[in-house]
């Protein structure tokens, strides 16, 4: 029953993030060539052996300022141990997703008689 807020948090997370990058790569070119070699999978792998046992303590709050540090853990405590997930940091995550998403389309709609000079430079 968590799964799909877990899902729909995600994805707005991913929607902000992506609508954001959409937005500045134009005016800024060479962040393209950063986003090529980002993937998700290498974060997955990453994250995965940046499990909040192995980190001290005092970290343990800048940790989970990353929102994928909470996803990760909130898809944890579903598949794997069966329990609730967070819900105050899942509902952090997206209204931040959210905010981003609006920050960007804002952006975009601002800016958008701008996009077909920079493509043509």
């Amino acid at each position: 029953m968590a799964l799909p807020a877990l899902l729909l948090s995600h994805f707005l997370l991913i929607l902000g993030l992506t609508l954001l990058v959409a937005a500045i790569v134009p005016f800024v070119p060479d962040l393209r060539f950063l986003v090529e070699h980002l993937h998700a999978d290498r974060f997955l792998y990453v994250w995965d052996f940046l499990f909040r046992a192995t980190i001290p303590e005092r970290y343990q709050p800048c940790f989970y300022l990353n929102p994928m540090a909470n996803i990760i853990e909130a898809y944890r405590d579903i598949l794997l141990h069966r329990t609730w997930p967070n819900w105050s940091a899942l509902a952090i995550v997206a209204v931040l997703g959210f905010g981003i998403s609006l920050l960007a389309y804002e952006f975009l709609t601002r800016n958008d008689h701008l996009y077909p000079k920079l493509v043509q430079r």
